[in-house]
């Protein structure tokens, strides 16, 4: 979908583009008679490229939290009977942490290692006692 800034704006940029193109056709046809519908329909599609190019939709800045919620979704089944305090900046991410997950259960890891507790602990622990195997090793200071 195009956001443009305004709707008088976008009325006016129709209009100037309508106008172009009927000028761009009269022209072409004037002067070279047999191209002057591809020459149209070429200039047409840049500007509408243009257009697109230049109303482009950014991604919006909360996209993060979106992701990261997402992410605690996916790993809610390991995290369903613990508290995890959530205010901790040193924490992995949770999306990093379905990555960690992920080669985990691929590779089925038996043995993991870790430096520094915290989230991660919690959840690759709970992913190691619900699959009944496997031994993790935390490291702290």
């Amino acid at each position: 979908m195009l956001k443009p800034k305004s709707i008088s704006r976008f009325v006016v940029s129709l209009a100037l583009i309508f106008i172009s193109v009927v000028i761009t056709y009269a022209i072409s046809y004037r002067f070279i008679p047999s191209f002057s519908i591809p020459i149209t329909i070429s200039f047409s599609t840049c500007i509408i490229i243009y257009l697109l190019y230049r109303w482009r939709i950014e991604p919006p800045a909360y996209d993060y939290e979106f992701r990261n919620l997402r992410a605690i979704n996916l790993q809610s089944p390991l995290i369903s009977d613990v508290y995890l305090d959530m205010d901790n900046f040193y924490s992995l991410e949770f999306e990093s942490l379905i990555i960690i997950i992920n080669k985990i259960i691929a590779n089925n890891c038996n043995a993991i290692v870790e430096c520094g507790s915290g989230i991660s602990t919690v959840i690759i622990g709970s992913l190691l006692k619900q699959r009944n195997k496997g031994h993790l090793y935390s490291l702290e200071h």
